[in-house]
Parts: C-alpha cells; sequence; structure tokens
C-alpha cells in the first residue's frame, strides 16, 4: 500500500503543474529588404506589447569593403495626437517631447509600414494651434523633422519611437550568415530596425529571423 506522504506528494507535484503559467509561445518572424540608394536595406520588427525581440540570423549580401549592420531598437514612445494636413508631415504634433534632441531618429508607424526621419527641432508651448493656415499642424507640443519629413500623411494615434544609438556590426564584402542565440536584442514593447549601409542598390538582407518572447 502506498504511504500517505508518498500520496500527499504526488497530489501536491499535481498541484503545483496545474498553477504553473502558461509558456509563451515562441513566434519566429522572417523579413527581407532589398538595398536602395536612400536608406539602404532596412526592416523593422514592430513593436508588441509586453514582448521583446530577439534577432537570431541574418543572411545579407554586400559588395561594400565598408558594409556596417546597423541594429536600433525602440526606447522612449509617442502619438500623434493630430492629423497633419501636409503630406509630408514635417510638423507633427505628439503627446510629448521628453527624450528629443536636435539629429535623434524618429520611427512612425502608419498603416502597416513604417517611416524614419531625424529630429530638427520641438516645441512644448501650451499655445495650441492644431492646423495653421498653411495645412500643417503647429503650436503645442510637437516635433519637426528635417526636410522632407515623414513622407506620408499621419493618423491620430499612430505610435512614433524614439530610436537608440545603432549597434553598429562591421561585416564588409561578400555573401553570409550571422547567426546567434542573441545578436541583438530589443527593449520589451519597443520595435527593432536592421539596417544594412551603404546605401546601395546592390546591398541586400537576403533574410532576418528572430523571435519575440
Amino acid at each position: 500500500m502506498k504511504s500517505k506522504k508518498f500520496i500527499a506528494a504526488i497530489a501536491a507535484i499535481g498541484l503545483l503543474a496545474l498553477s504553473a503559467p502558461a509558456q509563451y509561445t515562441v513566434q519566429y518572424i522572417s523579413h527581407s529588404a532589398y538595398g536602395n540608394s536612400t536608406a539602404g536595406a532596412i526592416t523593422e520588427f514592430t513593436a508588441t506589447p509586453g514582448a521583446a525581440f530577439r534577432l537570431v540570423a541574418v543572411n545579407y549580401g554586400s559588395d561594400s569593403s565598408s558594409a556596417v549592420l546597423n541594429l536600433y531598437t525602440g526606447s522612449t514612445a509617442y502619438t500623434i495626437t493630430a492629423t497633419n494636413a501636409a503630406t509630408s508631415s514635417v510638423t507633427n504634433l505628439i503627446n510629448s517631447t521628453n527624450g528629443l534632441s536636435a539629429g535623434a531618429t524618429l520611427l512612425l508607424e502608419h498603416a502597416g509600414a513604417f517611416y524614419t526621419q531625424t529630429v530638427s527641432s520641438w516645441n512644448s508651448s501650451t499655445n495650441f494651434v492644431a492646423v495653421s493656415t498653411n495645412g500643417a499642424a503647429s503650436g503645442g507640443t510637437n516635433v519637426v523633422l528635417n526636410s522632407g519629413g515623414w513622407g506620408v500623411a499621419t493618423s491620430i494615434g499612430d505610435p512614433v519611437y524614439l530610436l537608440t544609438s545603432p549597434v553598429a556590426l562591421p561585416i564588409g564584402t561578400g555573401t553570409n550568415w550571422l547567426n546567434g542565440e542573441a545578436l541583438f536584442v530589443g527593449n520589451r514593447g519597443r520595435p527593432v530596425l536592421v539596417q544594412l549601409t551603404p546605401a546601395t542598390t546592390s546591398n541586400t538582407l537576403w533574410s532576418v529571423t528572430g523571435r519575440y518572447e
């Protein structure tokens, strides 16, 4: 006959199993990006609430001895609070200007696509003017981007992220793989941007793979 202590131990193990939290389902994502003369080959892994993105593999092709793989993640998050009627969206009303600095890179997520641009200036005035005479949002809490702006009209609620300084991995000329358990780990709940420079049409990210966890 089994002892009472043995039966109690089995019951305790069962209770622990029932109370253990469900395991997060690992999700692998792969993207490709082709070079261009403006920003190079560049791809984004969008922000996922509560999850961090871990980069595990990059298959690249480069004919530039100076080629570098730049890895960014988001830090401070902002929200577009008013639509800018100008399609370039150079001036953007946002909920906060904390953390902004001239030359910093911002990333906009809009309608399933991403756009990057650098900061020219910002304004935290309490004098709110939603739309100026030229159709551009102004006044209030806004950020002014450098020439060209986002290149797209924003929508209220679009997320904007301040990007960190890049982690730069020199890769040089050739077609090769980078593999590892954690080539780069993004901030939790923030996007990750992978860019191959210099900006030429021949530099390509054949496959960039990572996982949310």
